[in-house]
Protein backbone atom coordinates (compact mmCIF):
# COMPACT_ATOMS: atom_id res chain seq x y z
CA UNK A 1 0.00 0.00 0.00
CA UNK A 2 3.05 2.47 1.40
CA UNK A 3 4.87 1.60 -2.13
CA UNK A 4 2.06 2.30 -4.02
CA UNK A 5 1.17 5.26 -2.64
CA UNK A 6 4.82 6.80 -3.27
CA UNK A 7 4.30 5.39 -7.01
CA UNK A 8 1.12 8.00 -7.48
CA UNK A 9 2.79 10.74 -5.55
CA UNK A 10 6.14 10.35 -8.01
CA UNK A 11 3.50 9.80 -10.97
CA UNK A 12 1.88 12.93 -9.82
CA UNK A 13 4.89 15.17 -9.68
CA UNK A 14 6.50 13.55 -12.66
CA UNK A 15 3.15 14.79 -14.78
CA UNK A 16 3.74 17.66 -12.75
CA UNK A 17 6.98 18.54 -14.08
CA UNK A 18 6.46 16.87 -17.20
CA UNK A 19 3.62 19.45 -18.03
CA UNK A 20 5.34 22.61 -16.52
CA UNK A 21 8.32 21.99 -19.03
CA UNK A 22 5.54 21.79 -22.21
CA UNK A 23 3.83 24.79 -21.17
CA UNK A 24 7.52 26.77 -20.52
CA UNK A 25 8.17 25.82 -24.06
CA UNK A 26 7.00 27.37 -27.05
CA UNK A 27 6.02 26.87 -30.71
CA UNK A 28 10.06 26.41 -31.94
CA UNK A 29 10.04 22.93 -29.63
CA UNK A 30 8.66 20.62 -32.10
CA UNK A 31 8.39 17.59 -29.28
CA UNK A 32 6.13 19.87 -27.45
CA UNK A 33 4.10 21.36 -30.36
CA UNK A 34 3.58 17.32 -30.72
CA UNK A 35 2.43 16.40 -27.30
CA UNK A 36 0.17 19.42 -27.01
CA UNK A 37 -1.34 19.16 -30.83
CA UNK A 38 -1.93 15.19 -30.04
CA UNK A 39 -3.80 16.18 -26.94
CA UNK A 40 -7.28 16.56 -26.51
CA UNK A 41 -9.01 19.72 -26.16
CA UNK A 42 -11.32 19.10 -23.84
CA UNK A 43 -8.62 17.55 -21.96
CA UNK A 44 -6.06 20.71 -22.45
CA UNK A 45 -8.76 23.28 -21.17
CA UNK A 46 -9.14 20.60 -17.89
CA UNK A 47 -5.79 21.04 -16.96
CA UNK A 48 -5.69 25.13 -17.90
CA UNK A 49 -8.32 25.23 -15.79
CA UNK A 50 -7.29 23.15 -13.13
CA UNK A 51 -3.82 22.12 -12.55
CA UNK A 52 -1.87 24.03 -14.51
CA UNK A 53 -3.59 26.89 -14.00
CA UNK A 54 -0.96 29.18 -11.67
CA UNK A 55 2.12 28.13 -14.07
CA UNK A 56 0.73 29.11 -17.30
CA UNK A 57 -0.53 32.94 -15.35
CA UNK A 58 3.01 32.67 -14.15
CA UNK A 59 4.16 32.19 -17.55
CA UNK A 60 1.59 35.10 -19.05
CA UNK A 61 2.95 37.12 -16.30
CA UNK A 62 7.03 36.65 -17.40
CA UNK A 63 6.08 37.36 -21.22
CA UNK A 64 4.07 40.09 -20.25
CA UNK A 65 7.23 41.50 -18.43
CA UNK A 66 9.63 41.08 -21.41
CA UNK A 67 7.43 42.99 -23.42
CA UNK A 68 7.05 45.89 -20.95
CA UNK A 69 10.56 45.78 -21.18
CA UNK A 70 11.22 45.14 -24.80
CA UNK A 71 8.83 48.16 -25.39
CA UNK A 72 10.67 50.18 -22.60
CA UNK A 73 14.14 49.66 -24.60
CA UNK A 74 12.35 50.53 -27.60
CA UNK A 75 10.95 53.85 -26.91
CA UNK A 76 13.97 54.88 -25.29
CA UNK A 77 15.99 54.48 -28.79
CA UNK A 78 13.01 55.85 -30.38
CA UNK A 79 13.16 59.53 -27.89
CA UNK A 80 17.02 59.52 -28.71
CA UNK A 81 16.58 58.67 -32.39
CA UNK A 82 14.02 61.88 -32.69
CA UNK A 83 16.08 64.10 -30.08
CA UNK A 84 19.02 63.64 -32.71
CA UNK A 85 16.61 64.15 -35.80
CA UNK A 86 15.07 67.25 -33.90
CA UNK A 87 18.56 68.67 -33.10
CA UNK A 88 19.25 68.43 -36.84
CA UNK A 89 16.02 69.93 -37.70
CA UNK A 90 16.67 72.98 -35.29
CA UNK A 91 20.05 73.61 -36.24
CA UNK A 92 20.93 76.95 -36.00
CA UNK A 93 17.51 78.36 -34.63
CA UNK A 94 18.29 81.75 -32.85
CA UNK A 95 16.26 83.11 -30.15
CA UNK A 96 16.08 86.34 -28.00
CA UNK A 97 13.78 87.32 -24.71
CA UNK A 98 13.60 88.71 -21.91
CA UNK A 99 14.44 87.41 -18.67
CA UNK A 100 12.61 88.88 -15.74
CA UNK A 101 13.02 92.51 -16.75
CA UNK A 102 17.04 92.37 -16.11
CA UNK A 103 18.21 89.85 -18.76
CA UNK A 104 18.44 89.21 -22.19
CA UNK A 105 18.29 85.66 -23.00
CA UNK A 106 19.77 84.66 -26.91
CA UNK A 107 19.85 81.19 -27.47
CA UNK A 108 21.38 78.88 -30.55
CA UNK A 109 21.36 75.36 -31.07
CA UNK A 110 24.21 73.44 -31.74
CA UNK A 111 24.89 70.33 -32.59
CA UNK A 112 25.99 67.18 -30.44
CA UNK A 113 27.10 63.81 -31.21
CA UNK A 114 28.25 64.18 -34.81
CA UNK A 115 29.28 60.75 -34.91
CA UNK A 116 26.20 59.19 -32.70
CA UNK A 117 28.80 56.85 -30.61
CA UNK A 118 27.23 58.45 -27.28
CA UNK A 119 23.56 58.82 -28.41
CA UNK A 120 22.29 57.35 -25.06
CA UNK A 121 24.03 59.85 -23.27
CA UNK A 122 22.17 63.05 -22.30
CA UNK A 123 23.54 65.73 -24.61
CA UNK A 124 26.27 67.06 -21.56
CA UNK A 125 28.64 69.75 -23.09
CA UNK A 126 31.70 71.80 -21.11
CA UNK A 127 32.53 75.67 -22.81
CA UNK A 128 35.21 77.23 -23.11
CA UNK A 129 36.46 80.66 -24.49
CA UNK A 130 39.64 81.47 -26.42
CA UNK A 131 40.20 85.24 -28.18
CA UNK A 132 37.45 85.47 -30.36
CA UNK A 133 36.25 81.50 -30.68
CA UNK A 134 33.77 80.01 -28.15
CA UNK A 135 34.92 76.32 -27.59
CA UNK A 136 32.07 73.32 -26.59
CA UNK A 137 33.67 70.04 -25.67
CA UNK A 138 31.28 67.35 -26.07
CA UNK A 139 30.67 64.28 -23.92
CA UNK A 140 31.68 62.56 -26.29
CA UNK A 141 34.45 63.75 -26.74
CA UNK A 142 33.99 65.70 -30.01
CA UNK A 143 35.58 68.80 -29.71
CA UNK A 144 33.93 71.87 -31.93
CA UNK A 145 34.22 75.61 -32.09
CA UNK A 146 32.31 78.81 -32.95
CA UNK A 147 32.94 82.10 -33.81
CA UNK A 148 31.38 84.40 -30.92
CA UNK A 149 29.67 86.52 -33.55
CA UNK A 150 27.51 83.85 -33.97
CA UNK A 151 24.99 85.59 -31.76
CA UNK A 152 25.20 88.70 -33.96
CA UNK A 153 25.40 86.76 -37.45
CA UNK A 154 22.62 83.97 -36.53
CA UNK A 155 24.69 81.73 -38.26
CA UNK A 156 25.58 78.67 -36.86
CA UNK A 157 28.84 77.78 -38.73
CA UNK A 158 30.75 75.72 -37.06
CA UNK A 159 34.36 73.46 -37.25
CA UNK A 160 35.65 70.45 -35.78
CA UNK A 161 38.50 69.91 -34.02
CA UNK A 162 40.23 66.73 -34.02
CA UNK A 163 41.98 64.83 -30.88
CA UNK A 164 43.19 61.86 -29.75
CA UNK A 165 40.59 61.66 -27.30
CA UNK A 166 38.23 58.65 -28.66
CA UNK A 167 40.63 57.04 -31.02
CA UNK A 168 42.53 56.01 -27.69
CA UNK A 169 39.08 54.92 -26.67
CA UNK A 170 39.66 55.91 -23.15
CA UNK A 171 35.68 55.96 -22.28
CA UNK A 172 32.90 53.59 -23.97
CA UNK A 173 29.67 55.86 -25.55
CA UNK A 174 27.58 52.80 -24.73
CA UNK A 175 27.95 53.91 -20.71
CA UNK A 176 25.24 56.23 -19.92
CA UNK A 177 27.25 57.91 -17.35
CA UNK A 178 30.22 57.72 -19.17
CA UNK A 179 32.84 60.60 -20.89
CA UNK A 180 34.07 64.55 -20.56
CA UNK A 181 32.92 65.69 -17.04
CA UNK A 182 34.80 69.46 -17.26
CA UNK A 183 36.79 71.86 -19.81
CA UNK A 184 39.27 74.67 -18.42
CA UNK A 185 41.67 76.96 -20.71
CA UNK A 186 44.62 77.85 -18.40
CA UNK A 187 46.26 80.54 -21.39
CA UNK A 188 47.30 78.68 -24.06
CA UNK A 189 46.27 74.50 -22.61
CA UNK A 190 43.04 72.74 -22.32
CA UNK A 191 42.47 70.79 -19.41
CA UNK A 192 39.55 68.19 -19.47
CA UNK A 193 38.50 65.92 -16.86
CA UNK A 194 37.15 62.29 -17.78
CA UNK A 195 36.29 58.83 -16.61
CA UNK A 196 38.59 56.66 -17.21
CA UNK A 197 38.62 52.65 -17.09
CA UNK A 198 41.74 52.31 -15.10
CA UNK A 199 41.20 48.32 -15.32
CA UNK A 200 38.33 46.37 -17.32
CA UNK A 201 34.76 47.90 -16.03
CA UNK A 202 36.90 49.64 -13.05
CA UNK A 203 36.95 53.34 -13.14
CA UNK A 204 37.86 56.83 -11.99
CA UNK A 205 38.45 60.56 -12.61
CA UNK A 206 41.07 61.36 -15.02
CA UNK A 207 42.98 64.72 -15.95
CA UNK A 208 44.69 65.44 -19.15
CA UNK A 209 45.56 68.58 -21.08
CA UNK A 210 46.88 69.67 -24.58
CA UNK A 211 48.24 72.48 -26.17
CA UNK A 212 45.11 74.44 -27.68
CA UNK A 213 45.34 73.91 -31.72
CA UNK A 214 42.66 74.40 -33.85
CA UNK A 215 43.38 71.71 -36.41
CA UNK A 216 44.56 68.91 -33.85
CA UNK A 217 44.55 68.35 -29.78
CA UNK A 218 46.81 65.80 -28.69
CA UNK A 219 45.82 64.94 -25.26
CA UNK A 220 48.07 64.07 -22.43
CA UNK A 221 47.95 62.86 -18.85
CA UNK A 222 48.37 64.65 -15.94
CA UNK A 223 46.83 62.89 -13.44
CA UNK A 224 45.47 59.90 -13.54
CA UNK A 225 44.54 57.64 -10.11
CA UNK A 226 46.17 54.27 -8.94
CA UNK A 227 42.76 52.90 -7.44
CA UNK A 228 39.70 52.71 -9.55
CA UNK A 229 35.18 51.74 -9.02
CA UNK A 230 34.42 48.55 -9.96
CA UNK A 231 30.73 48.23 -11.86
CA UNK A 232 29.16 46.09 -9.89
CA UNK A 233 26.69 45.55 -7.42
CA UNK A 234 26.54 46.05 -4.11
CA UNK A 235 24.04 44.23 -2.00
CA UNK A 236 25.00 44.91 1.24
CA UNK A 237 23.38 48.50 0.28
CA UNK A 238 21.21 47.82 -2.70
CA UNK A 239 23.22 50.09 -4.81
CA UNK A 240 25.33 49.69 -7.97
CA UNK A 241 28.41 51.47 -8.75
CA UNK A 242 27.24 54.97 -9.93
CA UNK A 243 29.55 56.32 -12.43
CA UNK A 244 27.35 59.99 -12.26
CA UNK A 245 29.40 60.54 -8.72
CA UNK A 246 32.50 61.48 -10.58
CA UNK A 247 33.08 65.33 -9.57
CA UNK A 248 35.42 66.37 -12.35
CA UNK A 249 34.96 69.97 -12.06
CA UNK A 250 38.48 72.10 -12.69
CA UNK A 251 39.93 75.31 -11.76
CA UNK A 252 42.92 76.91 -11.63
CA UNK A 253 44.29 78.11 -8.20
CA UNK A 254 47.92 79.82 -8.29
CA UNK A 255 49.47 77.89 -11.15
CA UNK A 256 47.91 74.64 -9.55
CA UNK A 257 44.83 72.57 -10.55
CA UNK A 258 42.29 71.84 -9.06
CA UNK A 259 40.43 68.65 -9.73
CA UNK A 260 37.45 67.38 -7.87
CA UNK A 261 36.77 63.50 -7.54
CA UNK A 262 33.52 62.18 -6.58
CA UNK A 263 32.33 58.65 -4.27
CA UNK A 264 31.39 56.87 -7.52
CA UNK A 265 28.68 55.76 -4.87
CA UNK A 266 31.33 53.63 -2.85
CA UNK A 267 30.67 55.15 0.96
CA UNK A 268 33.76 53.29 2.62
CA UNK A 269 36.00 56.09 0.78
CA UNK A 270 35.17 59.45 1.41
CA UNK A 271 36.51 59.19 4.49
CA UNK A 272 40.11 57.65 3.72
CA UNK A 273 42.85 59.68 3.80
CA UNK A 274 44.67 57.27 1.53
CA UNK A 275 41.91 56.90 -1.25
CA UNK A 276 41.22 59.32 -3.89
CA UNK A 277 37.41 59.00 -3.93
CA UNK A 278 35.39 61.68 -2.54
CA UNK A 279 38.04 64.36 -2.19
CA UNK A 280 39.20 67.51 -4.09
CA UNK A 281 43.07 67.72 -5.55
CA UNK A 282 45.64 70.09 -6.01
CA UNK A 283 47.53 69.18 -8.73
CA UNK A 284 51.03 70.63 -9.53
CA UNK A 285 50.74 70.16 -13.61
CA UNK A 286 54.64 70.53 -14.18
CA UNK A 287 55.62 67.77 -11.62
CA UNK A 288 52.36 66.35 -11.18
CA UNK A 289 52.22 65.97 -7.94
CA UNK A 290 49.26 65.95 -5.54
CA UNK A 291 47.62 66.58 -2.27
CA UNK A 292 44.19 66.67 -0.86
CA UNK A 293 42.60 69.71 -0.06
CA UNK A 294 39.43 68.33 0.99
CA UNK A 295 37.37 65.00 1.43
CA UNK A 296 34.46 63.58 2.44
CA UNK A 297 32.49 64.81 -0.39
CA UNK A 298 29.63 62.85 -2.71
CA UNK A 299 29.72 64.77 -6.56
CA UNK A 300 30.91 68.19 -6.80
CA UNK A 301 29.83 69.42 -9.53
CA UNK A 302 30.75 73.32 -9.24
CA UNK A 303 33.91 74.97 -8.84
CA UNK A 304 34.96 78.76 -8.58
CA UNK A 305 37.52 80.79 -6.64
CA UNK A 306 36.25 82.62 -3.90
CA UNK A 307 39.82 84.33 -2.80
CA UNK A 308 42.80 83.69 -4.76
CA UNK A 309 44.72 86.30 -1.50
CA UNK A 310 43.13 83.76 1.04
CA UNK A 311 43.32 80.44 -1.10
CA UNK A 312 40.07 79.91 -0.80
CA UNK A 313 37.48 78.12 -3.32
CA UNK A 314 33.76 77.98 -3.25
CA UNK A 315 32.27 74.33 -4.27
CA UNK A 316 28.46 73.08 -5.14
CA UNK A 317 27.59 69.47 -4.20
CA UNK A 318 25.12 67.12 -5.38
CA UNK A 319 23.28 65.57 -1.95
CA UNK A 320 21.64 62.52 -2.06
CA UNK A 321 17.69 62.79 -1.84
CA UNK A 322 18.34 66.52 -0.88
CA UNK A 323 20.88 68.18 0.87
CA UNK A 324 23.07 69.82 -2.42
CA UNK A 325 25.50 72.03 -0.57
CA UNK A 326 27.89 74.85 -1.07
CA UNK A 327 31.10 74.82 0.27
CA UNK A 328 33.49 77.40 0.95
CA UNK A 329 37.06 75.31 0.47
CA UNK A 330 40.38 76.53 2.11
CA UNK A 331 43.80 75.47 0.75
CA UNK A 332 45.52 75.22 4.37
CA UNK A 333 49.48 76.15 4.20
CA UNK A 334 49.87 73.89 7.01
CA UNK A 335 48.46 70.72 4.53
CA UNK A 336 45.14 70.14 6.98
CA UNK A 337 42.68 68.27 5.22
CA UNK A 338 38.79 70.20 5.73
CA UNK A 339 36.97 66.85 6.26
CA UNK A 340 33.01 67.96 4.83
CA UNK A 341 31.32 65.11 6.13
CA UNK A 342 30.13 62.76 3.75
CA UNK A 343 28.56 59.74 4.04
CA UNK A 344 28.94 60.46 7.64
CA UNK A 345 26.64 63.57 7.82
CA UNK A 346 24.19 65.44 4.98
CA UNK A 347 21.49 66.99 5.10
CA UNK A 348 19.88 64.62 2.69
CA UNK A 349 18.40 61.19 2.82
CA UNK A 350 18.76 57.98 1.51
CA UNK A 351 16.91 57.27 -1.91
CA UNK A 352 13.81 54.58 -1.29
CA UNK A 353 15.43 51.57 -2.06
CA UNK A 354 18.32 52.16 -0.11
CA UNK A 355 17.74 49.70 3.15
CA UNK A 356 18.78 50.81 6.21
CA UNK A 357 20.66 47.99 7.82
CA UNK A 358 24.12 47.48 9.72
CA UNK A 359 26.14 48.37 6.67
CA UNK A 360 23.87 51.70 5.93
CA UNK A 361 24.34 52.63 9.52
CA UNK A 362 28.52 52.23 9.83
CA UNK A 363 29.62 53.70 6.90
CA UNK A 364 26.70 56.10 5.89
CA UNK A 365 24.08 57.42 9.07
CA UNK A 366 23.28 60.45 6.74
CA UNK A 367 23.92 61.86 10.80
CA UNK A 368 21.72 65.73 10.66
CA UNK A 369 25.13 67.48 11.90
CA UNK A 370 28.17 68.25 10.96
CA UNK A 371 29.94 70.46 13.92
CA UNK A 372 29.00 67.55 16.25
CA UNK A 373 31.35 64.69 14.67
CA UNK A 374 33.83 67.00 13.68
CA UNK A 375 33.13 67.97 10.26
CA UNK A 376 32.93 71.63 8.54
CA UNK A 377 28.99 72.33 7.77
CA UNK A 378 28.16 73.66 4.26
CA UNK A 379 27.76 77.05 3.86
CA UNK A 380 24.40 76.78 2.72
CA UNK A 381 22.26 73.91 1.49
CA UNK A 382 19.06 72.89 -0.42
CA UNK A 383 16.47 71.52 1.37
CA UNK A 384 14.94 69.66 -1.64
CA UNK A 385 17.26 68.87 -4.45
CA UNK A 386 17.81 71.46 -7.53
CA UNK A 387 20.46 69.26 -9.15
CA UNK A 388 23.10 72.12 -8.40
CA UNK A 389 26.06 71.97 -11.18
CA UNK A 390 28.34 75.07 -11.91
CA UNK A 391 28.73 77.90 -9.92
CA UNK A 392 30.34 81.27 -11.12
CA UNK A 393 30.81 85.19 -9.90
CA UNK A 394 28.34 87.20 -10.56
CA UNK A 395 29.86 90.19 -12.30
CA UNK A 396 26.48 91.74 -13.46
CA UNK A 397 26.06 92.83 -9.40
CA UNK A 398 27.85 92.88 -6.06
CA UNK A 399 30.89 91.65 -5.29
CA UNK A 400 29.39 89.04 -2.92
CA UNK A 401 26.78 87.62 -5.67
CA UNK A 402 27.22 84.26 -7.76
CA UNK A 403 25.29 82.25 -9.97
CA UNK A 404 24.65 79.00 -8.74
CA UNK A 405 22.71 76.60 -11.64
CA UNK A 406 20.81 73.67 -11.66
CA UNK A 407 19.96 70.81 -13.79
CA UNK A 408 16.74 69.67 -12.25
CA UNK A 409 15.30 73.11 -11.47
CA UNK A 410 16.28 74.29 -14.80
CA UNK A 411 17.74 77.34 -13.16
CA UNK A 412 19.96 80.04 -11.85
CA UNK A 413 20.35 80.91 -8.39
CA UNK A 414 21.72 84.34 -7.37
CA UNK A 415 23.59 83.45 -4.22
CA UNK A 416 24.25 86.55 -2.02
CA UNK A 417 27.15 85.65 1.03
CA UNK A 418 27.38 88.74 3.96
CA UNK A 419 30.00 87.37 6.19
CA UNK A 420 28.50 84.00 7.20
CA UNK A 421 25.36 84.68 5.93
CA UNK A 422 24.44 82.67 2.53
CA UNK A 423 20.87 83.92 0.99
CA UNK A 424 19.76 82.95 -1.96
CA UNK A 425 18.22 86.72 -3.16
CA UNK A 426 16.47 86.18 -6.72
CA UNK A 427 16.03 83.38 -8.73
CA UNK A 428 16.08 82.82 -13.01
CA UNK A 429 14.95 80.47 -14.99
CA UNK A 430 16.31 79.28 -17.90
CA UNK A 431 14.11 76.32 -18.73
CA UNK A 432 16.20 73.66 -19.55
CA UNK A 433 18.85 71.41 -17.64
CA UNK A 434 21.87 73.98 -17.37
CA UNK A 435 25.37 72.14 -17.04
CA UNK A 436 28.01 74.56 -17.31
CA UNK A 437 28.26 78.75 -16.93
CA UNK A 438 31.30 80.54 -17.81
CA UNK A 439 31.97 84.41 -18.01
CA UNK A 440 33.20 86.45 -21.09
CA UNK A 441 35.52 89.46 -19.51
CA UNK A 442 35.66 91.22 -22.79
CA UNK A 443 32.21 90.92 -23.90
CA UNK A 444 30.24 91.61 -20.46
CA UNK A 445 28.62 88.24 -21.18
CA UNK A 446 28.11 84.60 -19.83
CA UNK A 447 28.12 81.59 -22.36
CA UNK A 448 26.01 79.16 -20.92
CA UNK A 449 25.22 75.52 -22.18
CA UNK A 450 21.65 73.71 -22.02
CA UNK A 451 21.89 70.40 -22.63
CA UNK A 452 18.08 69.62 -23.47
CA UNK A 453 18.09 70.63 -26.60
CA UNK A 454 21.44 71.46 -26.74
CA UNK A 455 21.47 74.79 -26.52
CA UNK A 456 24.35 77.45 -26.48
CA UNK A 457 23.36 80.84 -24.42
CA UNK A 458 24.40 84.32 -24.09
CA UNK A 459 23.09 85.96 -21.07
CA UNK A 460 23.50 89.83 -21.04
CA UNK A 461 22.31 92.66 -18.87
CA UNK A 462 19.72 95.19 -19.41
CA UNK A 463 21.40 97.28 -17.52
Amino acid sequence: MKKKFYIIIFSFLLFIFFGGYLISQNHNNKFSKYIKDNTPSEFKQFLKNTIFSLPLKLREESEVAKLYEKTITENIKLQKENKILKNKLNLGKYERKKINEKYISETIVIPYDLKKKFEFNKPRGYLETYDDKLIVVNVSGEIIYFEKSIFDSQKTEFKNIKSNLNTENLFDGSLVWTGIKDVKRVKNKLYISLTHEIEPKCYNTSLFVAEINFNYLNFEEVFKSKECAKIEKRVEYFAYFNGHQTGGRIENLNNKIILTIGDYNSWEFPQKDDSDFGKILEIDPQNKIYRYISKGHRNQQGLEIFSTNDKTLISTEHGPKGGDEINIINLNENFKVNNYGWPISSYGNHYDVVPINSYTKKYAPLNKNHQSYNFIEPSFYFEKSIGISEIEKNFFSKDNQYFVTSLKMKTIYVLEINHNDFQIVDKIYIGERIRDIIYDFNKNVYYIYLEDTPKIMRLSNLN
